[in-house]
């Protein structure tokens, strides 16, 4: 549990609130609200307050984000929290890049495909990740109560936030996993491993179709 408090400030340090963005975009205090809501921006609700990731921004980017993101923002359909987190960490679909790298250097299709195969490999027979569902008690131990206890009381949330919070961090986990063994599984597969290069040397093609020689 607190190695997920610390993967979750790790992930927001540095961030900005909405009202930060704005200024840094030249819109109204609503506008990056209306974006979270749109899927154009990415932000996690911290203390009562969204909060935004500073990677996500490039002044030469549509509307002033990395080039691409949106779209692979919307075909992750998991939280925010576990989009930050696959979308930062290293992945070997990517030659050990980030998604955010791939993104950065062009490859808005073969990310948004990998988040698109990744996010539905998670997302099956579960509910939507805004709908709120009443279960059965969990029994916990006493020793896991107090643990809870403590981190609401420090993090100023309920115990039911806390619980949210660890559950984002643990499918951020299964997610990057969950991409580690397909990539893996596809690389053991000569046919298939040759497919996906023909298919990337195809995409890095028509990216250069139309550039002049220097």
């Amino acid at each position: 549990m607190l190695d997920y408090f610390q993967q979750r400030r790790t992930l927001l340090d540095g961030s900005l609130t909405a009202s930060q963005v704005a200024g840094m975009l030249g819109t109204s205090r609503q506008t990056p609200h209306d974006r979270v809501e749109s899927g154009s921006l990415l932000a996690v609700m911290d203390r009562g307050a969204l909060r935004f990731p500073t990677w996500q921004f490039d002044p030469e980017g549509p509307h002033g984000v990395v080039h691409g993101l949106p779209d692979a923002i919307r075909a992750l359909r998991v939280s925010p929290l576990a989009k930050m987190s696959w979308l930062t960490r290293a992945n070997p679909a990517f030659d050990g890049a980030t998604p955010l790298d791939a993104l950065r250097w062009g490859e808005i299709a073969v990310v948004v495909d990998e988040a698109s195969r990744q996010a539905k490999t998670l997302r099956e027979d579960t509910v939507p990740m805004d709908a709120t569902v009443t279960i059965a008690s969990v029994p916990v131990t006493e020793e896991t109560h107090v643990m809870l206890e403590e981190l609401a009381r420090l993090d100023g949330a309920s115990i039911q936030n806390v619980l949210a919070r660890a559950v984002e961090t643990y499918w951020g986990r299964r997610l990057n996993e969950a991409s580690n063994d397909a990539y893996a599984a596809l690389k053991a597969d000569p046919k298939a491993w040759q497919e996906l290069q023909n298919e990337q040397a195809e995409w890095e093609a028509t990216l250069a179709d139309g550039l002049d020689d220097e």
